[in-house]
């Protein structure tokens, strides 16, 4: 009998250890994937009381932010009232309000960096309601959607400025005087273009020199 039991012991103990080691490789490589990816994973727990408690954060959080998983995880308000920026600190508060009533939230704001750079990000969570405890979880991503938001904006500026253009065509089509329509062509260039200085030189067909015919503001009427 005792060696019945001594060898029911030793098959559980190898069945124990086979089971740990394989938990940890399975550990090992969703960490290996977690890090490899760009976009940086959250679970944020809610708990009654208003609590927010910090269950896991990706270590590539660092790589976004220049702050240390550890340091954001160890306090709860360090996002929020360091991190984010301080224009869109309401916007993302809202997001927390929705995720404490248990809905799902998507949320675009952007960050300050520990080195002061800015970047934008998209913050995508999702509420599960824990079926122990009155708590909600938060399983979030956050992406890093700078380049989308620069190719957008440039894109923006470049619609308006084809728009101010059209609008400063039709205005200057009426003006019949040569001389009127060139300064208020470099007075309408300056004040939709954002410019310093607007000048227009005409070639002096005698003696090949361009001279300055008319100008915006001082600088341009002094080169």
């Amino acid at each position: 009998m005792r060696f019945e039991l001594q060898t029911l012991y030793l098959g559980l103990e190898q069945q124990v250890a086979e089971r740990t080691q394989a938990l940890q490789e399975s550990e090992k490589r969703f960490r290996q994937v977690i890090s490899s990816i760009s976009d940086y994973i959250y679970m944020l727990e809610l708990t009654e009381d208003g609590r927010r408690i910090s269950r896991y954060i990706s270590p590539n959080v660092e790589l976004l932010t220049g702050y240390p998983a550890e340091k954001i995880k160890a306090d709860e308000t360090f996002w929020q009232s360091t991190i984010i920026h301080p224009e869109d600190r309401t916007a993302a508060a809202r997001q927390l309000e929705h995720f404490g009533e248990g809905q799902n939230s998507v949320m675009e704001y952007r960050l300050i960096r520990a080195d002061d750079k800015i970047v934008w990000v998209r913050d995508s969570g999702r509420v599960e309601k824990d079926s122990v405890s009155p708590s909600l979880f938060v399983y979030g991503v956050v992406s890093d959607i700078t380049e989308r938001k620069r190719a957008e904006e440039e894109q923006s500026r470049f619609a308006n400025q084809l728009r101010i253009a059209a609008d400063v065509s039709r205005q200057l089509n009426a003006i019949l005087d040569p001389d009127l329509l060139l300064q208020r062509l470099v007075t309408q260039l300056q004040a939709h273009f954002d410019l310093y200085h607007v000048h227009v030189y005409l070639l002096n067909e005698s003696t090949h020199e361009l001279l300055i015919h008319t100008g915006s503001g001082e600088v341009g009427w002094r080169l």
